[in-house]
């Protein structure tokens, strides 16, 4: 696949939104290296290279680390998982705790309203 081809698939496919410059600085990285065709030295994404990118970019929009990724993708460790299930689980329990802020602070804004006093 092309890059414009792969940039429309991942979104078709995952609703990921992914620029040009992203996918040249991931093979800038060497963490998705595409084959390069002559005589322009395009590059040439193979059904690897658009699933690793796939996980790439959502291992990265849920705050994963590039050299983790590239661990995960690249030197095939095994080990990484265990490091992206404890991000994975953090943020998870962040947003929980956030939620859990908004919901008192809500509840304490209901009883004010039903006593009849301002909202702060």
């Amino acid at each position: 696949m092309k890059t414009k081809e792969v940039i429309a698939k991942l979104y078709e496919d995952h609703r990921l939104l992914i620029r040009k410059s992203a996918l040249v600085f991931y093979d800038q990285k060497g963490v998705v290296t595409p084959h390069r065709v002559p005589p322009n030295n395009s590059r040439e994404y193979s059904h690897k290279n658009y699933m690793d990118l796939s996980l790439c970019c959502l291992l990265s929009d849920v705050g994963v680390p590039l050299e983790l990724i590239k661990r995960l993708l690249v030197e095939n460790d095994i080990s990484a998982w265990k490091e992206v299930k404890c991000i994975i689980h953090d943020k998870r329990y962040n947003n929980y705790q956030a939620g859990e802020s908004l919901k008192t602070k809500l509840t304490k804004g209901e009883n004010r309203a039903s006593k009849g006093r301002k909202w702060p």
